[in-house]
């Protein structure tokens, strides 16, 4: 909700204000500052988390992974060369982290580079787990290269897995599994599941969404009635100020 995310905004500025030193303190403030849609105030965070003062190194992995987000961040706000400098930072610290190779298959598909997207995705269903996220990037690709049949499938596998851990209690796909639902034309699970997340995550993506889905169901003649945006506020007001460093 939008009490729940400035709270968290809330505790992790004190946080960071409190303990300047500690990157994962960054990390954290620039994980709920782009959920809030500040992604400049993200990514300055970001920047800094690796420089800050710290007993000991940050780990490789931990490296990799501020430089991935980092990338997401850029990829987000259409600086595609940026954030492509990102990915491979993060895959030189781990060659194999997954997040940075879906970001790279990601901007080679707003390039228009499906021949190389493609590996990587494939790459990705095959050798991750769990795997849901890459087969509904591979299932768009294939759509758009001609093979519907292909797309089917790999929709069916990963909103199998978006159910069942929806229905486990894992908020964290309720937006994928409301997007699958609206490309089936199951307008009523969509909207539940979206406006869940609105309601987690108001964001203009979220806001987008919904947005999308009520849409989508008045022109197919199957209208919700309740538009959840009119109880539900974006948070892209919401100002994420960056704590002075202390000395």
């Amino acid at each position: 909700s939008m009490d729940r995310l400035a709270r968290n905004l809330d505790d992790l500025r004190r946080l960071v204000q409190s303990e300047p030193t500690v990157p994962n303190n960054l990390i954290g403030l620039a994980y709920w500052a782009e959920i809030a849609g500040d992604l400049e105030q993200a990514s300055e965070l970001l920047k800094r988390a690796p420089e800050v003062s710290f007993p000991k190194p940050l780990p490789r992995l931990r490296l990799a992974y501020i430089d991935a987000v980092h990338g997401d961040v850029q990829s987000k706000l259409g600086r595609l060369s940026v954030a492509r400098q990102y990915y491979q930072a993060a895959l030189k610290e781990e060659p194999t982290f997954a997040q940075a190779r879906a970001g790279l298959a990601d901007v080679a598909r707003y390039e228009g580079k499906d021949d190389v997207a493609e590996p990587l995705l494939r790459d990705l269903v095959a050798s991750e787990w769990p795997n849901a996220d890459y087969q509904v990037k591979l299932a768009a690709l294939r759509e758009a290269r001609g093979d519907a049949a292909e797309a089917k499938q790999l929709r069916r596998a990963a909103e199998q897995y978006f159910d069942w851990s929806v229905e486990s209690g894992f908020d964290g796909y309720l937006r994928p599994l409301a997007l699958l639902k609206l490309a089936k034309g199951d307008y009523a699970a969509a909207a539940e599941y979206a406006e869940r997340d609105l309601a987690l995550r108001p964001n203009s993506e979220s806001r987008a969404i919904y947005r999308n889905i009520y849409d989508q169901a008045a022109a197919a003649g199957s209208a919700l009635g309740r538009n959840a945006l009119d109880e539900y506020r974006t948070a892209a007001s919401t100002v994420v100020a960056v704590p002075v460093q202390q000395p």
